[in-house]
């Protein structure tokens, strides 16, 4: 059981930083379990982020982990925990990018689809006859006519780009993954967008009572 913590704090000389902590924590409600031969470890992980530039952000990451075991086999298990948590810190700026992409599939959704998964009348095809990012005719390429999820235009092969999204099930308890086709334009739109802006839409939009998801 892990106590985390995520937001941007000023530095004293008033530079904005963003932080991520996770911490173990013990509860007396939850034992140990050590006659089932289950082995709990602890650990306290702390990250600094910085950014440089426009499209530059330094990572800082420090952490201790007792994944302490008796047997081999949880020993190695162990060391596969430890490589898998650091190896994700390399994967934050494609979880950002899932995550306003995410975010840009619920602001084009309506009222209706954000509360399932399967949309009850399948949307109709773009009757687009031409790319809407090179402008290139479909009228000899059928077969490379995609449809971009976030504007719900035509786009060919060459400019359309598959994402993976992840997102809340509506029971809240389970992740969906899926791979949905975006256009350039508008990954290069969801990109320039502000985060900071985009986690406060999320916030003020967000109700215990809805669930967070769109039609995927």
């Amino acid at each position: 059981v892990t106590l985390d913590t995520t937001g941007i704090m000023q530095t004293p000389w008033g530079e904005r930083v963003g932080y991520n902590v996770s911490h173990s924590v013990g509860f007396p409600q939850l034992p140990a379990f050590t006659n089932l031969g289950i082995a709990r470890g602890n650990m306290s992980v702390c990250s600094l982020y910085r950014q440089k530039a426009n499209n530059t952000v330094e990572c800082y990451t420090r952490g201790f982990f007792d994944l302490s075991s008796g047997t081999h086999n949880h020993a190695i298990m162990a060391l596969q925990t430890i490589a898998t948590q650091w190896l994700s810190f390399s994967r934050n700026m494609e979880c950002a990018q899932m995550k306003k992409l995410a975010w840009k599939l619920r602001k084009n959704s309506t009222e209706s689809d954000m509360l399932q998964i399967v949309p009850a009348q399948p949307k109709q095809k773009p009757t687009d006859s031409t790319c809407r990012v090179c402008s290139k005719s479909f009228s000899f390429l059928q077969g490379r006519k995609k449809t971009c999820k976030s504007c719900d235009r035509a786009v060919c092969s060459r400019c359309c780009v598959k994402k993976l999204v992840c997102v809340m099930a509506p029971d809240q308890c389970s992740i969906l993954e899926k791979k949905r086709s975006f256009c350039s334009r508008c990954i290069h739109e969801v990109m320039q967008s502000d985060p900071v802006a985009i986690a406060r839409d999320e916030l003020a939009t967000m109700r215990p009572s809805e669930p967070v998801e769109y039609s995927l």
